[in-house]
């Protein structure tokens, strides 16, 4: 088996049978298999799929594991030589599971590759958030007032380096589309079971790095990501910023000295504070967020 694509579905029916319907029409040329792990959906999403696509491997949680733990679950079964991580709402417009995996065969040998990722589309086929530089204490700091852009651009050299080589290497792929080798995943012990969701990946790459393997990401590719629909319409806004703070600050502890951490955390705290005149969240909810950073 060459590759074992893995999807972790949580009450996004419409979009995993979108996405499966677009890897069966685009994937050639290589043996794959599909693995999706369903976290205790209540939409019928099992039902569904099992009805449209018998020859997936649904694998039901009786809980909701999270983003990390459900993928990680999906690696146990997978029986191929390399994992392909997808999110449910993403579309493939081409045979970019191929283009990877040729990817990491022809540059085994020359490059210690940890994860490799493509170029994400938007709807209207535009560039997306595909990778960017790994997390750092003074970024998120920047990010939070206003100074730094989410997501890194390439540059017009990187740009040409890009098209020349047919690679950049880059900080950290975007959770939407990692391939790793199965073995390489294994060796640095998956996904943080500890990381119910956000910053999952950008963990797992990091620990990648203290291992010397190189992030990159590769020429070919045509996958549209649906940016947030897998989880926009099961959160609230409030409820995503209290798991995202929460796995922002469990991650900087796990890979800071305990003292820089603790000046992260006050400098991180005293500019939330200014949230609590934003009329976007209740008393309770700035209340709520504002104990999770105390608590962190």
């Amino acid at each position: 088996m060459d590759v074992s694509i893995i999807i972790v579905n949580y009450n996004t029916k419409d979009l995993t049978l979108q996405c499966l319907k677009s890897i069966f029409a685009q994937t050639e040329n290589i043996e794959f298999e599909i693995i999706v792990i369903d976290n205790a959906s209540s939409d019928g999403s099992c039902s569904l799929l099992q009805e449209n696509f018998p020859q997936v491997n649904l694998i039901q949680s009786d809980k909701n594991l999270g983003f990390g733990r459900a993928n990680n679950l999906g690696a146990i079964a997978a029986q191929g030589k390399y994992l392909f991580f997808l999110n449910s709402d993403t579309i493939l417009l081409n045979n970019s599971i191929l283009a990877q995996f040729n990817f990491n065969e022809k540059n085994a040998n020359r490059f210690k590759i940890g994860i490799s990722g493509g170029i994400l589309l938007d709807e209207n086929r535009l560039e997306t958030g595909s990778f960017g530089p790994l997390p750092s204490k003074t970024n998120i700091l920047k990010s939070t007032i206003g100074f730094v852009p989410r997501f890194t651009k390439m540059t017009s050299k990187e740009i040409k380096s890009f098209h020349t080589n047919g690679y950049l290497e880059v900080g950290y792929i975007t959770g939407a589309d990692m391939f790793i080798s199965k073995s390489t995943f294994n060796s640095c012990g998956g996904f943080d079971p500890n990381i119910f969701m956000y910053y999952e990946e950008t963990d797992l790459q990091l620990r990648l790095k203290k291992l010397n393997y190189h992030n990159f990401v590769v020429d070919g590719t045509q996958i549209i990501h649906l940016e947030g629909a897998s989880t926009n319409k099961l959160q609230t806004n409030n409820k995503k910023r209290l798991i995202v703070t929460k796995s922002m600050f469990y991650f900087f502890r796990k890979h800071s000295y305990k003292i820089n951490y603790i000046f992260f955390k006050i400098i991180y705290l005293l500019i939330r504070l200014l949230t609590i005149f934003s009329i976007k969240y209740t008393w309770k909810e700035k209340k709520e967020y504002i104990h999770a950073i105390i608590k962190a």
